[in-house]
């Protein structure tokens, strides 16, 4: 009984100094920080609103990630949420919309009659709808923008008029604002999670 006892406060030793090992290997404490506030930054970036601060304390952690002075330039405003841009769905489709059936200088008073009946009317088709006019291309932007495909919904707006684009600019600013933060995130933190892996 005497040895066994003996044999298993040896392993439990053995045990516990590899694990203060594991713990004070160089860099553990470091890594384990740095995942922790790279999750705590993408947090922050999804939630809307300033991430300031959140920036900071990632990059006291991490001054080798090239991700937090990219960042620093949408830090202090934040960017716009994806709810959020749903929300300035609608008010930018009609903008678009508004903008393209504009009066055109010296066309036919039938034409001036039906630019003037499509900035009334509201009826338009909405979802996957095929084809190459402003209605079809706001419909779909709108789809990819509802379903989380911000990349295939600046696709579509691309393709609009450039009335279109000057009326729904801010909007399209907004896109490529969450785009450009949850790309810059997503790497940050893959990177993080693989140096606290690495070191683990």
């Amino acid at each position: 009984a005497g040895q066994a006892e003996a044999a298993s406060a040896s392993q439990l030793g053995e045990r516990l100094n590899t694990l203060e090992t594991r713990v004070n290997q160089p860099g553990r404490e470091e890594a384990v920080a740095r995942a922790l506030a790279a999750a705590a930054l993408k947090a922050a970036t999804e939630r809307g609103g300033s991430f300031a601060a959140e920036l900071q304390t990632y990059g006291q952690v991490a001054k080798d990630d090239p991700a937090v002075a990219e960042l620093q330039a949408y830090a202090e405003q934040g960017v716009p949420t994806r709810a959020e841009l749903t929300r300035r769905l609608q008010p930018a489709t009609s903008a678009i919309l508004d903008a393209v059936h504009q009066p055109v200088e010296g066309e036919s008073i039938t034409d001036r009659l039906f630019s003037s009946a499509m900035r009334m009317v509201k009826v338009r088709p909405v979802g996957e709808v095929e084809g190459e006019t402003p209605e079809a291309i706001v419909a779909r932007m709108e789809e990819r923008v509802k379903s989380g495909d911000l990349k295939a919904a600046v696709a579509e707006w691309n393709s609009l008029p450039d009335a279109g684009k000057q009326a729904s600019a801010d909007f399209k600013k907004a896109l490529d604002a969450r785009i450009a933060v949850e790309d810059l995130m997503n790497a940050t933190l893959t990177r993080a999670m693989a140096s606290a892996g690495t070191n683990g």
